[in-house]
């Protein structure tokens, strides 16, 4: 198990959670804009972990999500979100 592991959370002042270490080993370092809002996520894995290795989001002007990104490596998924203007729900997600 790696050191940082023993590591508290350190938080924003938002009381956003900016670095914490997994149960299975991986450090999560996470970004947010001036609205509080987590815009991207560095992951750094231990050996004999593999899974995402970043993951960021895009929102639009009224703070919902547009976009979101899962990478692995140099590999990217992304999920495009479209709302409903009429009614405040998602309408549908897609790549």
């Amino acid at each position: 198990m790696p050191d940082w592991l023993t590591l508290s959370n350190v938080y924003f002042e938002a009381s956003n959670a900016v670095t914490y270490p997994d149960e299975n080993g991986p450090l999560f370092s996470n970004t947010f804009d001036a609205l509080g809002r987590k815009t991207s996520v560095e992951i750094t894995l231990t050996s004999g972990v593999s899974c995402t290795t970043a993951q960021s989001s895009k929102f639009e002007g009224l703070s919902r999500m547009t976009v979101a990104r899962d990478s692995v490596g140099d590999t990217n998924a992304d999920a495009k979100i479209v709302y409903d203007f009429a009614e405040p729900r998602i309408k549908g997600v897609g790549g």
